[in-house]
């Protein structure tokens, strides 16, 4: 994610987007893969505190676009009006002058992602109509075309042939049966997509859902493409009951239409091919030491498992 930044150069940018203001501290957040976050405790000119974090695009990012930072503040932008708890974009570094790389600054929510919920029923129902809210937003069409076209990113997806499979997660079946349903039938009505909606971008406070974040991989298209996104991390996160459950949830609140939903899931299951390994090594840090590269592989074959009887396709070995 590049060299530690210093006390200098971020009260650089604490000066850039609040004139007067002062660094009073600063912490890295753990749990970052796609961008490295830092929380920052201000000291307004007029006396008041607050929180923000600072957000810099990883390499992944910047080499899909140049203008990640400035496509995350927008997207932020785009969600403000919404009825959807999510941080609100302060500021903007596109060209990377202050800090050396990209960045954005966002105001600080209060809350925690939380992996191993007290109340796990509660946790799922909670979790279902905030990913609802996010399909309910209703956006503008002109809106919606700034996003990217989640239709024409699958399209790349389903067509590329990687130099190696992943034999562990059966991505050469789970890609032949998508290739024969490729295209599926166009989503009548497009709706904004988090993109990443799992446990790690869901604050809580209180054991009550607070916010919603990491929003750079939003997008508009089918909300049966963000179910099963969710779907596929919630399983190897809390088992197979708890997404029947989120997925009834989810129904009973929006109306979906499932009846495409086991192909979604199959997109989904692509997601983690020859990166499980990978996925699964913060998981100790974050406090289930239990969630292991076997017990996520485990996990996944038991949900493509079902996404295959469910489309009357015989289970690969």
């Amino acid at each position: 994610m590049g060299p530690e930044l210093s006390d200098d150069q971020l009260q650089q940018l604490v000066s850039a987007f609040a004139p007067g203001a002062m660094l009073k501290a600063a912490r890295l957040l753990i749990g970052g893969i796609s961008a490295r976050s830092i929380a920052l405790d201000v000291m307004h000119a007029d006396g008041t505190q607050q929180g923000y974090v600072v957000r810099q695009p990883g390499r992944w990012a910047l080499s899909q676009s140049k203008d990640a930072a400035q496509k995350q503040f927008d997207i932020l932008k785009l969600v403000e009006p919404f009825d959807v708890p999510s941080p609100v974009p302060v500021f903007v570094d596109n060209g990377g002058a202050l800090l050396g790389a990209p960045c954005l600054v966002m105001d600080r929510l209060e809350g925690a992602p939380t992996y191993a919920p007290d109340n796990l029923n509660e946790y799922i129902d909670q979790f279902a109509a905030g990913l609802a809210r996010v399909h309910m937003c209703d956006v503008p069409p002109a809106q919606l075309t700034k996003l990217p076209d989640q239709h024409a990113r699958l399209n790349h997806v389903i067509d590329w042939h990687p130099p190696q499979l992943d034999d562990s997660l059966r991505e050469g079946q789970i890609r032949e049966v998508l290739s024969s349903a490729w295209p599926l039938p166009p989503c009548v009505h497009p709706r904004l997509l988090h993109g990443d909606y799992w446990p790690g971008n869901v604050l809580w406070v209180e054991g009550r859902l607070n916010a919603l974040v990491d929003w750079e991989e939003a997008e508009a298209g089918d909300p049966l493409g963000d179910l099963a996104i969710t779907r596929l991390e919630m399983v190897w996160t809390f088992g197979a009951a708890a997404i029947d459950r989120f997925t009834a949830r989810y129904q009973a609140l929006t109306g979906a239409d499932l009846a495409l939903l086991p192909y979604w899931d199959l997109i989904a299951a692509i997601r983690p091919s020859n990166y499980l390994h990978k996925w699964a090594e913060g998981w100790p840090e974050m406090g289930r030491p239990d969630i292991t590269a076997a017990t996520m592989r485990a996990a996944h074959h038991g949900f493509v498992d079902r996404a295959f009887a469910a489309l009357g396709i015989e289970c690969g070995n």
